[in-house]
This record gives C-alpha cells, structure tokens and sequence, in this order.
C-alpha cells in the first residue's frame, strides 16, 4: 500500500470517527431543557460545560449584578457533604473569581461526580464513537472485498502498469485498456475469497449504537429480526435507557432547587425525550420471515 494510500485511509478512518463523536455529541447536549435561566446563562453552554467538565459552579457575580455558571476547580477544605468548601473559577476569558459553599451552588452532570477532581462525558463518547467508527470501516473493507477479493502478482517492470490497470478497475471504468505490449501471461490472480459478514457487523454496530444510547439514557430499541412487538415489550426493552436518565436528571433537578432557595430564582430542568408508549397497541413491524 502506497503511502498516499495510507494516508487516504487514516483521514477516512479519522473522518468516520469525528462523525460519530459530533453525532452522539449532539445528542447528549440536547437531552436536557432548562427553564427560568437568566439571561446571563445559556443553556447551551451551561450543558456544553456539564458535558466536559462534569459539574459547573452557579454563583453571582457582585460586579455584573447577574448570576453565572462556569466550570471551577476545587480549593482547600471539604464540608460535610464531600464537596470543596473553597471553589476557584477560571475561566477561558480570563474571568476569575473564588467562591464557597455559602454563595455558590454545584450543579454535577450526575449522581456520581462528588468529588473535587470532575470528568465529564466526552470521554465515554469518543470511546463510543471509536467503537462505531471502529465497525464501520470494517465493513467498509468488507464490502470492498466483496468487490476486488483478488491478489495480483506480476513481474517487476509490470507494476506501475498493473497498478494504473487496477485503480481504473477500482474506478468501475467499464471498459479497460492495455497497452499491446502488456504481457498478460505474467500476471497472476489469486482469489481470496473474502467471506461477507458486513451484515453482521452492522449488528455488532447496532448494539454498540444501544449501549451508547443507554449510557445518555435515551429511550432507544434496535430490533435486527423481522419481527411484532407489543408497546409494553418495547417498554420493558426502554427501561434500563430510563433509568440511566434519572441520574443525570435528578442531579440537574437537586441543583436546580439549591439554586432557587439560595438566589430567589425559578429555575426548572426536564427531559426532552417524549416517553415511551405504555398502552398495548402494536408496534408496527414487518411480520414476514425469512426463509419461510
């Protein structure tokens, strides 16, 4: 493989990874939506922040007159509550200001970050997003082998010949020209005979695809077979994705409600993802089976 080619690869490889991070990116900051913000805090950013940092520190600003929420870092000292006493904000503008537990409010991106040192999400998301990007240029060499399963061989002075030969064949040219005094005999072809299995590994890929949905507690259900569900099946199926929101939620919700006793505000968090159905009307589904 030529090292254009390698290239080429290693930027399609890269390129398929970042479309998988934007995607489940995307979808993990829009899970969330605040009500009774201020408008010196954006609810875009304030989940941006949950999203890397894992928690964000709401506190006033005596000098704006306005409330804000911006990632910190822990200072000396724990309360009873295994919080940071002393909370220290800088911020990328420059903004820098110190802050305690008695005028200020942490708001963790779930119920497991308590302690000083916070990690956010996006972690979890690119080893996610490597897994699918992962599957999927696996599939796309299989598929590709389903097109060009040879291995050519020829002599030496053939193989710049035979590699122009080959790329117009990659190329789907219908028609292939060569040069009369191309010796044909010299080539070789040996079939590999590359079994399809990309089918499969978009299975593997769907899974992938309901553990990452489960991680953000998206309701979500990939079925492969051609098959009828019921609503409460499908319900059933949901509920772990259910439970894994509720962390994340009640972390938002508790802080919330800090928030509004501590600045006399009206803040309120809630889920964007409509629920599942709880009736038992027929999912609609393909009834036929293969093979019969």
């Amino acid at each position: 493989m030529s090292k254009v080619q390698v290239e080429k690869s290693t930027i399609s490889n890269l390129n398929t990874f970042l479309m998988y991070k934007e995607l489940l990116t995307r979808i993990a900051l829009s899970r969330f939506e605040w009500k009774g913000l201020p408008t010196t805090i954006k609810e875009h950013q304030l989940e941006k922040n949950l999203f890397l940092f894992g928690a964000v520190l709401f506190f006033n600003d005596e000098n704006l007159n306005s409330l804000l929420q911006l990632p910190f870092t822990g200072g000396n000292g724990i309360n009873i509550y295994d919080e940071p006493i002393e909370r220290n904000v800088n911020s990328v503008s420059g903004y820098q200001n110190t802050l305690n537990d008695t005028n200020s409010i942490i708001c963790y991106g779930n119920y497991s970050e308590t302690a000083p040192a916070f990690h956010g999400e996006l972690n979890m998301i690119n080893l996610f997003a490597r897994r699918l990007s992962h599957g999927c240029t696996t599939a796309d060499i299989n598929l590709h082998a389903q097109k060009t399963p040879v291995l050519l061989k020829c002599a030496q002075n053939q193989l710049m010949t035979l590699r122009r030969l080959y790329q117009k064949y990659d190329g789907n040219e219908p028609v292939i020209f060569a040069d009369k005094n191309f010796d044909i005999n010299n080539v070789g072809v040996l079939s590999t005979n590359a079994p399809f299995i990309a089918d499969k590994i978009q299975g593997v890929n769907a899974n992938i695809w309901n553990e990452a949905m489960l991680y953000l507690g998206i309701p979500n259900i990939v079925v492969n077979k051609k098959e009828r569900l019921i609503s409460s099946e499908v319900s059933a199926a949901q509920a772990g994705a259910m439970a894994s929101t509720l962390s994340p939620l009640t972390a938002r919700q508790k802080a919330a409600e800090a928030i509004n006793e501590m600045f006399n505000t009206n803040i309120s968090v809630a889920y964007r993802v409509a629920p599942v159905p709880t009736n038992n009307e027929t999912v609609s589904r393909e009834t036929a089976k293969e093979g019969e």
